[in-house]
């Protein structure tokens, strides 16, 4: 358990700061334990390796070495909330053995406690469903190799012991993990396959989005095949080298297909709506009912870290997904959805 958090009353160091150039050549928790309101360097220790520490909005190592002009961001976990809350929320579990748990999320469901949402997160239910996960992978994210959006749904790989997490941690950085993605997006792409290299950073105006080019801007590939066409969307396959936060969704905006009922990357139901005939009533009461980026993780394919195998898990989108694929496509898209034909 992280004992970062300092006692009532005492200083601690500002939630934001910038590198000064003479700090060149530091490690970071070194020169984190030197600034005005800095607790011990243990803690300071503590709390980088708990993940509440980002460099130029990524997650830093303890041994990171400063350049000068980077930004620290710290968010100091409440005292009376270092570890996740074990909740009874139903999950859907495809597999899991002694080494790793395959989840298939839903939509609406957080990954990992944060700032805001502190409970009825996947790692609430999970500690209450695997007690022993706690201490993984720092103190709010225990056993969670990598994330899917708020609204994305679909599969991720969970680590149930130390030996896991590093493996699946190596093979994430080496880009060995293929995970592909479904999607629907506006619009009819004049290719039917495309690469999209564009770099993501922070949104200047919107620290709740992310933009081609922004601040801390970090290098991300993604590779689009179109599956099916209507004319007004089009159902698109994708597949990521990188795993920045709402690559696909920004990428695709990026190229003018923003995804199906997108709000934040100019998607939303309205422009959704606006596409379609006097006749499609049905599937514009379906636009509106529901209301999120029409997004699936459909495949996850990774090395298993006990078994020595590679192991692949594929899942179909959630009924309310599939019905809005059927209404756009027909059931020919069925098969596209279960990740058969394509």
């Amino acid at each position: 358990m992280s004992d970062a958090t300092p006692a009532p009353g005492q200083p601690q160091l500002p939630p934001r700061l910038i590198v000064p150039p003479e700090a060149a050549g530091m490690r970071l928790d070194t020169w984190l334990s030197r600034r005005p309101g800095s607790p011990s360097r243990n803690r300071v220790q503590q709390l980088v390796k708990d993940g509440f520490v980002l460099v130029d909005g990524d997650v830093a190592k303890r041994s990171h070495e400063l350049t000068g002009g980077e930004t620290v961001d710290i968010e100091w976990p409440p005292a009376e909330d270092a570890w996740p809350f074990p909740e009874d929320i139903p999950i859907d579990v495809v597999y899991e053995d002694e080494d790793v748990i395959i989840v298939n999320k839903a939509a609406g469901m957080i990954v990992h406690p944060s700032a805001g949402h502190p409970d009825h997160t996947l790692v609430n239910a999970l500690v209450f469903r695997y007690p022993d996960l706690p201490g993984i992978n720092g103190v709010r994210r225990p056993g969670i190799v990598h994330r899917l959006d708020r609204d994305t749904t679909g599969l991720l790989v969970v680590a149930k012991n130390d030996l896991a997490m590093t493996s699946l941690a190596r093979q994430l950085a080496a880009r060995t993990v293929k995970r592909t993605y479904i999607c629907i997006a506006m619009g009819d792409p004049k290719w039917d396959e495309l690469t999209v290299d564009a770099a993501i950073g922070a949104d200047p105006v919107n620290r709740l989005r992310r933009a081609i080019d922004g601040p801390f801007a970090k290098a991300a590939r993604s590779h689009f095949t179109v599956l099916r066409r209507s004319g007004q969307f089009t159902m698109i396959q994708c597949n990521l080298e990188t795993g920045r936060t709402h690559q696909i969704r920004i990428h695709l905006k990026h190229v003018g297909h923003p995804i199906v009922c997108d709000e934040a990357y100019d998607g939303g139901v309205p422009r959704c709506v606006e596409r379609l005939t006097n006749t499609q009533h049905e599937l514009k009461r379906a636009f509106q009912h529901f209301a999120r980026p029409w997004l699936h993780a459909r495949t996850l394919s990774f090395h298993h870290p006990g078994r020595n195998e590679q192991v692949s898990f594929t899942v179909p989108p959630p009924e309310d997904s599939q019905a809005v694929a059927r209404l756009i496509f027909g059931e020919v898209v069925d098969e596209l959805m279960r990740g058969e034909g394509n």
